[in-house]
């Protein structure tokens, strides 16, 4: 453990009800028994009087709760203290924390500490990372679901099968004339088999979680004076975009943001798609082109006297006619009042989404560029072994670059930098 003591402010700056402090390390139950006279029992809340020890003047009245190491956050003594939020209190406070030999907490430090003492892993820290940031519940459900003990035992079991798997090949070099299994090498096929199809999986499942991560976007794409702006409109429940019988007014993306459900959607009107001279025009058209692999799911209007357009799109594509509900067809009416076939269509949008990215967040998948970069090499080390099944010195080799793309990805082998630039991004007091 580390010998200094920390302390942070875990809520925002500023007046609140309540303002959380944490302490951490081998003097933060001294600290408190200085400040409260008393060390509650062991993960216990209990009211005390918060005073000054210079002049034993009451700086606050607190919950004060102690959590021995190392059955803490950050595997150290932790002091939790919660005090009124008035600027007041918080700045005599912290001023008291210093005076007691305890140092403020570097961005992530507790996190830092819990992993140093190994509390968290590297996966664990990543998505605590990403909690902090979610944007919605399901980015949030796609956080928690890389805690806990789920993951970890798929990573035990692929760790013990690769260690069977290097055993059996040493034992193919060492002995290849002995009276070995015939069905050894067949055994490491199945295994092999096994593994590779659930590290596939977990590849595929990765890719939504990237995409879920970023942000959906759906392109509201289609001709001039096809009801684009209208609809957006009325997705949004105000005039967000202009709207006139002009063609080409809208040049630029407009962006409407929408919560269906879980998810929290990005809603763009785009440029009319058409070939013109109108040299502004045709840069609104050449960005609507450039953001298409960005989105999640396209909507391709048409008025009744218009013919969808034509389009070669990386994501679904739903032709939704405007301008009147036709029985039997996505379409809309934005422009009545109120709005006839919005809601529909959103509800339709909210089911697609959920049904699409729903088995992430009934197993684990990965969404940070490094994660999802040694699950692909882990991929293709196990699909190198699996051609040179008949080859055990090759294979071997293979095996030992997935071994270590294994402990890559669950930290187990892992870069300082890498660390420094994670727990720096987490929040103060975290």
């Amino acid at each position: 453990m580390r010998a200094d003591s920390i302390f942070a402010r875990s809520t925002p700056e500023g007046i609140s009800g309540v303002a959380v402090f944490r302490l951490s390390g081998s003097e933060a139950k001294a600290c408190l028994k200085k400040l409260c006279g008393l060390a509650p029992k062991p993960r216990t809340a209990q009211l005390a009087i918060v005073r000054d020890p210079r002049d034993g003047s009451c700086i606050d009245e607190a919950l004060v709760l102690w959590f021995p190491g190392p059955h803490s956050f950050t595997g150290e003594d932790v002091v939790e203290l919660q005090t009124h939020g008035s600027l007041a209190v918080q700045q005599l406070l912290m001023q008291v924390l210093q005076m007691q030999g305890l140092r403020p907490a570097d961005p992530g430090e507790f996190s830092r500490r819990a992993f140093d003492n190994g509390k968290l892993d590297l996966i664990d820290v990543e998505a605590l990372d990403r909690m902090i940031h979610a944007q919605d519940a399901a980015q949030l459900r796609l956080a928690q679901g890389q805690q806990g003990h789920k993951r970890q035992q798929i990573f035990d079991a692929w760790r013990r099968d690769i260690l069977q798997l290097q055993a059996a090949c040493e034992a193919l070099i060492d002995f290849p004339e002995d009276d070995l299994p015939a069905s050894l090498v067949e055994q490491n096929s199945q295994r092999l088999e096994r593994m590779l199809s659930a590290v596939q999986a977990l590849d595929g499942r990765s890719a939504l979680a990237q995409q879920l991560d970023a942000g959906l976007e759906v392109l509201l794409i289609g001709p001039p004076n096809a009801g684009k702006s209208t609809l957006l409109n009325a997705i949004a429940g105000y005039e967000k975009a202009i709207v006139s019988p002009i063609p080409g007014t809208t040049r630029d993306f407009v962006e409407v943001d929408v919560t269906l459900g879980a998810f929290q959607v990005k809603f763009i009107d785009t440029a009319g798609l058409r070939d013109t001279t109108d040299q502004v025009e045709r840069l609104g058209v050449e960005r609507t082109r450039a953001r298409f692999d960005q989105a999640a799911l396209f909507l391709n209007l048409h008025a009744p006297d218009q013919a969808p357009v034509k389009l070669d799109a990386p994501a679904p594509v739903w032709t939704v006619q405007t301008k009147g509900i036709v029985p039997g067809r996505r379409s809309v009416a934005a422009k009545d009042s109120p709005p006839k076939g919005v809601e529909e269509l959103l509800q339709e949008i909210e089911n697609r989404f959920t049904e699409t990215f729903a088995p992430i967040w009934q197993d684990v998948s990965f969404q940070k560029q490094r994660q999802v970069f040694h699950v692909k090499q882990l991929l293709e080390a196990l699909c190198k072994a699996e051609n040179a099944l008949l080859m055990p010195e090759l294979q071997a080799e293979h095996l030992r670059h997935a071994a270590q793309a294994l402990g890559y990805l669950s930290g187990q082998i892992h870069v300082e930098d890498v660390l420094d630039q994670l727990f720096s991004s987490l929040c103060i007091g975290k």
